[in-house]
């Protein structure tokens, strides 16, 4: 990001602990300046922020409040490298991380533990297959008897 204003709101919104209103981030910002910012001047650079894709915007209770999209600078270089170059950029970090030992150590306690692979849920069977087996066992009378049987007590079948 360039400029001091930017870096200046960059660090409020960074600091805190839920989104802020332009009228928060300029006090917030206000504090640390000897010439307070116009509200103007503030939502413009806030404006920008969210063209840049450094800070989102969305409205909360009929007003609009304002929050980092990472939370430093770093977040922000790595997004912007993402968003121009892709997987290209992800692929050459991978590179550069097996490479380098130490890196490669580093992601890999960044990662956490490796994950155990989740096997998918089978199939639900619907209730005509539990109560009358699968559909290619069953002639097209068998819901009918089942019916029947159930109605007169003769759950053994016919």
């Amino acid at each position: 990001m360039r400029g001091a204003l930017e870096r200046d709101v960059l660090k409020v919104l960074w600091s805190a602990s839920s989104p802020m209103s332009a009228r928060d981030v300029r006090e917030r910002v206000n504090v640390s300046r000897p010439a307070p910012l116009a509200h103007t001047t503030v939502t413009t650079v806030l404006r920008r922020l969210v063209a840049k894709g450094a800070v989102a915007r969305r409205e909360i209770g009929g007003r609009f409040v304002y929050e980092a999209t990472s939370e430093n600078a770093a977040g922000l270089a790595v997004r912007r490298v993402v968003a121009e170059h892709g997987d290209a950029a992800l692929e050459e970090f991978l590179r550069l991380a097996d490479e380098h030992p130490a890196l490669r150590h580093r992601v890999r306690s960044l990662l956490g533990p490796a994950r155990p692979v989740v096997e998918p849920a089978p199939e639900a069977r619907s209730w005509t297959e539990v109560y009358l087996g699968p559909s290619d066992d069953r002639t097209p009378d068998d819901w009918t008897r089942w019916i029947t049987d159930q109605s007169t007590g003769d759950v053994g079948g016919t």
